[in-house]
């Protein structure tokens, strides 16, 4: 027979406590979890990360910006796995309590190795492509937006890239159709190379935030890009644009969008004799009218 311990508390009540049980163990943080408790680490940065969340915030104080603008980056991620709201990571902030976050992340970290193992000849295609043009290893970056360059070498750090960064000149002529397969990239940045088009494929990047791709040589921004729910800002600066589909306007994310400094004979917003179609010239000014529009 099973024999029991018996203790009584202050009130004289018995509490009977089996032996060789243990208490169920804690779940331990995940590493996004425990990344993102470190940046909101005073009242005032989960203040303002809530504010953002609320999407009340159109610049953040110099004392907790830095801290707030990486929680927000790491925010898009975390909803990106997990299905949660940048409203329930607020909550979760404020009340300290990340139990139903942190376990969809662990579960979603799960079902990411499955994904990495689907999907290995499509990453191993990204990988071809960055030893072809000869593109660094994944390195850390340090600036508001973006926290790594270059293109891991390895398939379970390429499926779990949050920004493919590539600022130097590598004859680069086409983004690869996989990069569009990577469930967890939040932001796109090929600047001064040779790229002739925007393609379709990126379109299917499910968590894709920000696109930069200035001083290339895109002309066209093609059909579909209104898939990109998510996108709230588009760097085209500097490349040779003669066509934008109208469906840039039904981007319900976009905030921000840079068509400057095109090197073309001819300026597509101002010139008379403009290229652009005369839905994509109206798109562009509706735009203009509502969102941030450089040209």
């Amino acid at each position: 027979m099973r024999e029991e311990s018996a203790r009584r508390n202050q009130r004289g009540k018995i509490q009977i406590m089996w032996p060789f049980s243990k208490p169920k163990a804690a779940t331990p943080d995940h590493p996004l979890v425990a990344q993102f408790r470190s940046k909101l680490d005073s009242p005032r940065a989960i203040e303002w990360f809530s504010n953002a969340a609320c999407g009340a915030v159109s610049g953040l104080p110099i004392d907790v910006g830095l801290q707030v603008n990486d929680a927000i980056q790491l925010s898009y991620t975390i909803t990106s796995m997990t299905g949660a709201t940048g409203h329930d990571l607020a909550r979760a902030a404020k009340s300290g309590d990340f139990s139903r976050i942190n376990a969809r992340l662990w579960a979603g970290s799960k079902a990411l190795v499955g994904h990495v193992a689907d999907n290995a000849r499509l990453y191993g295609r990204i990988i071809e492509w960055a030893n072809d043009h000869k593109i660094p290893d994944m390195t850390p970056f340090h600036s508001m937006v973006y926290k790594q360059q270059g293109v891991p070498r390895n398939l379970r750090d390429l499926g779990a890239l949050r920004h493919l960064m590539i600022n130097e000149d590598h004859g680069i002529t086409e983004i690869p159709d996989e990069v569009g397969s990577l469930p967890l990239l939040q932001a796109i940045c090929i600047d001064d190379n040779r790229i002739r088009t925007v393609p379709r494929s990126l379109y299917k990047a499910i968590s894709l935030q920000r696109i930069d791709l200035e001083n290339n040589l895109i002309d066209t921004v093609q059909d579909g890009i209104d898939a990109l729910v998510h996108v709230h800002s588009i760097d085209l600066s500097g490349n040779l644009l003669r066509n934008v589909t109208p469906d840039i306007v039904g981007m319900p994310s976009l905030r921000k969008l840079d068509i400057s400094g095109q090197k073309t004979t001819f300026d597509i917003m101002r010139d008379r004799d403009t290229p652009l179609s005369r839905e994509g010239a109206s798109a562009l000014f509706r735009l203009v009218s509502t969102i941030d529009v450089k040209y």
